[in-house]
């Protein structure tokens, strides 16, 4: 058994402080926020440019149109810290290279504005992914009412939409990307009029991403149309994407949204097909149903974007792992998140007869493009915080902003095993632990890159 550290450069624990800002909001805190007080939550992390490299990739027919749009289901729940928490098992993510955007996602009819974590948008961001945080209204079901979509939807004496301002302020101030509005509260035409305008007037006047979730309609009810079409083309115009809800099942559904974003001038990548992953759903379940991505992306062309919805099954849905409840579950929590982007047996450079992962379908990106780079594989949490391969403070902590660029390819060489390790590290909370069946030579994909220097252009 060899570990293998490669030094970053070094980094001070942050103090670990439980005192958060508060990142859900009511409608009323929503208009009365003020960036005052606020700063903790701000990241200063700067978007990487990232790239696709041409001549290392499993396929030459990967796709490199589709945009993934990942969405776990409550991170209001699962990530609202600033600083390190003092926690192992929350929720995490270290697949950034196989995504475009992460969508903030959660909320509930008294706190239906959630603005993200610090912590989540410096590894976002620095892995080249953008962030978006969610308006929520919620289904009458689960104590949503007209009433508080129309207070959310007031005017200024000029006319003007007092929630787009805010928006607009509330996203540059903390250095996120956008938002997603999910409007599943039924209302009457008066709001829905209402909300079609300020969706257009929001559109106009702000750069960042607006992602719209097929559910209202512009006569205010809630109608899931699970595709593009003449009922949701409004919104779909009027944002930069629209994500689908998930009833669908046949290819001509996603040609169907293909075709009709193509007739209206605009990129059929525009549209992001929803697929439910949560287990014991029945729309697109993990890993039991593994046709549906063929009919979205089949031959290395694909005909819409994706959104991957509930992906926080591997934390908290039992049947994968109870990382949730118990600390000592992570290799069971890294697994079936391996399986979602490299396939059932976590190989991506072998393509499984049944779900083949993400990687089978899209090609990587990095933001890897200078030298030098160096990586020490934390992953944004562990049992101990270490520096220079010694303890620096002792106990469990969770903090994304400390998480390394980390491998693009996991994990996959013959003859070797290959995990993270959280019982030693160099700096943080991790390191790659390399297990060889025999001795001998071995060659580990690990990076991605697209570097250029002053002889030549390294494309690996």
């Amino acid at each position: 058994m060899k570990k293998i550290y490669l030094l970053l450069s070094l980094i001070a624990c942050a103090t670990l402080s439980q005192a958060q800002p508060d990142m859900s909001l009511s409608i009323t805190d929503f208009f009365n926020w003020q960036s005052a007080g606020n700063q903790a939550n701000v990241s200063t992390v700067p978007l990487h440019p990232r790239v696709r490299s041409g001549n290392f990739q499993l396929s030459a027919t990967l796709d490199s149109n589709a945009k993934i749009l990942y969405s776990p289901d409550g991170m209001d729940n699962f990530g609202p810290y600033v600083d390190s928490a003092h926690k192992f098992n929350l929720f995490n993510f270290s697949h950034w290279q196989y995504i475009d955007i992460l969508a903030w996602f959660g909320g509930s009819a008294s706190a239906p504005i959630l603005i993200p974590s610090k912590a989540w948008v410096d590894a976002a961001l620095k892995n080249g992914v953008k962030v978006i945080g969610t308006v929520f209204f919620a289904p009458a079901v689960y104590g949503g009412s007209p009433a508080q979509v129309q207070s959310f939807l007031v005017k200024d004496s000029l006319g003007n939409f007092k929630a787009a301002a805010k928006m607009m302020e509330i996203a540059n101030y903390y250095n996120f990307d956008g938002w997603i509005i999910n409007a599943e509260t039924s209302c009457g035409g008066a709001i829905g009029a209402l909300m079609s305008s300020f969706m257009s007037r929001l559109d106009s006047a702000y750069a960042g991403e607006l992602i719209w979730y097929d559910s209202m309609l512009q006569n205010g009810a809630v109608q899931y149309q699970n595709k593009l079409n003449a009922n949701n083309a409004y919104f779909f115009q009027h944002s930069t994407g629209l994500f689908t809800n998930y009833a669908w099942s046949q290819s001509s559904t996603v040609t169907s949204s293909q075709t009709y974003a193509q007739g209206l001038g605009e990129s059929p990548f525009k549209v992001y097909t929803g697929a439910d992953l949560w287990p014991n759903r029945t729309a697109q379940p993990a890993f039991s149903n593994y046709t549906w991505i063929d009919k979205i992306i089949s031959g290395g062309v694909a005909k819409t974007s994706i959104a991957l919805f509930a992906t926080n099954f591997t934390f908290n849905y039992s049947g994968f792992s109870n990382f949730n409840n118990d600390s000592n579950d992570y290799a069971n929590f890294y697994t079936a998140e391996r399986k979602i982007f490299s396939g059932n047996d976590q190989n991506p450079f072998v393509v499984d007869a049944q779900w083949k992962g993400l990687a089978n379908y899209i090609t990587v990106k990095s933001t890897i493009t200078s030298l030098p780079f160096e990586s020490d594989f934390n992953t944004g949490h562990g049992f101990n915080y270490y520096n220079n391969g010694n303890v620096l403070t002792a106990g469990s902590w969770h903090n994304m902003s400390h998480q390394a660029i980390l491998p693009s390819w996991t994990f996959f060489a013959n003859g070797i095993n290959l995990n993270y390790d959280f019982t030693d590290a160099y700096t943080g909370g991790s390191s790659l632990k390399l297990v060889a069946a025999s001795a001998g030579n071995y060659s580990i994909p690990l990076f991605s890159t697209k570097i250029i220097t002053q002889a030549n252009l390294l494309d690996v």
